[in-house]
């Protein structure tokens, strides 16, 4: 009895080592591919300005690819002023489809609720797609509006100070697949 009982253990134990030498060849010979690269880019925002005439706050979007490969990307500027009420907020591009994707009453904006059910969305609540050639560089100019009043669902039609201007602005840019790939938070004065 002792024996037959020995046999199965050790049967039972030769099966769980042959199982986890499987599975180590598996996960060691799996090569990434490469959708499953990170892509490697830098970004920046400058030149922050008021238009009062067009009544837009511009600035000038910066991107370098530092990989050897061609990148693609989604970019959203999110600006914002939580020192008056109602608070003064938007977004980078297509403001409207970023805010209603995410669900947001008031504006409130985070680079979670961008990329949460990111593959169900359409591109237009991505944010801006921009692809960048093998260690290239892409320049462009972008504006967050200055609405005289309120376009979020909780303080719709009041009127926004005029002297809220975005005093920070943040920059997030995603991979293809929806992962946060950059950030960078501008106090601006």
């Amino acid at each position: 009895m002792f024996k037959k009982f020995f046999k199965l253990i050790f049967g039972l134990i030769l099966a769980f080592i042959a199982l986890m030498v499987v599975v180590a060849i598996i996960v060691a010979s799996k090569v990434p591919s490469s959708s499953d690269e990170r892509p490697t880019i830098s970004a920046s925002l400058s030149g922050f300005k008021v238009d009062r005439e067009l009544a837009q706050f511009v600035f000038t979007l910066k991107l370098e690819n530092e990989q050897p490969k061609e990148n693609t990307v989604y970019v959203v500027v999110y600006g914002k002023n939580d020192m008056f009420s109602p608070p003064r907020r938007s977004a980078w591009p297509f403001a409207g489809f970023l805010f209603r994707q995410a669900g947001t009453r008031r504006g409130a904006l985070s680079p979670s609720d961008l990329s949460r059910n990111w593959h169900s969305k359409s591109k237009n609540t991505k944010g801006m797609e921009l692809v960048l050639r093998p260690s290239g560089s892409e320049s462009l100019e972008g504006a967050l509006p200055l609405n005289e009043t309120c376009e979020h669902e909780a303080w719709r039609g009041k009127r926004l100070d005029p002297r809220s201007m975005y005093n920070e602005v943040y920059l997030w840019v995603f991979s293809k697949g929806g992962d946060l790939i950059f950030e960078k938070r501008h106090d601006v004065k």
